[in-house]
């Protein structure tokens, strides 16, 4: 994916590629459409003893078992149980598919004002940038760097299903 650039200006340039505009505790957050596979109503979540807190379990999805990833604790946001009106966001890395527990999704964002992570603050590894929309502030997601720090205490998917 390339990384969009700053114009001499020093504004940020259009990103044209469509985001998932989802929201947690208020947040406003989005993920590349590209990594995005499908959103489903929250559903019945499996503990797994041992995973790491962000974890909140595993479920099956067409005979696959996925991991649902409690961005709640991953974003540093306090936990709460999990809702019948919360959304299970699916996703898929080069290394695994996740089901990302939010709180709603919105819909789908045709691009806009783009402010790179790094133009921003230095070390937001998680962050590939802010998307200026007219009601409010976007923040976008890396998603393979958001579960990066789950790579070594979870297996990588197999890539496939049943």
């Amino acid at each position: 994916m390339e990384t969009p650039r700053l114009r001499r200006s020093g504004e940020p340039e259009r990103r044209e590629e469509r985001l998932v505009l989802f929201s947690v505790e208020g947040h406003r957050l989005a993920l590349p459409l590209r990594v995005v596979e499908k959103v489903v109503q929250a559903v019945e979540v499996t503990p797994l003893p041992g995973a790491p807190e962000e974890v909140a379990g595993v479920i099956d999805i067409a005979g696959t078992i996925t991991l649902v990833i409690d961005l709640r604790r991953r974003l540093g946001i306090p936990p709460r149980e999990i809702l019948l009106t919360d959304q299970l966001l699916i996703a898929r890395t080069p290394r695994r598919m996740a089901a990302l527990l939010v709180d709603s999704v919105e819909g789908v964002l045709p691009g806009g004002r783009l402010a790179p992570a790094s133009q921003i603050l230095s070390g937001l590894e998680a962050v590939e940038g802010v998307l200026t929309l007219p009601d409010g502030l976007v923040v976008i997601h890396d998603l393979d760097i958001l579960l990066a720090p789950l790579d070594g205490a979870l297996p990588a998917d197999s890539g496939g299903g049943p």
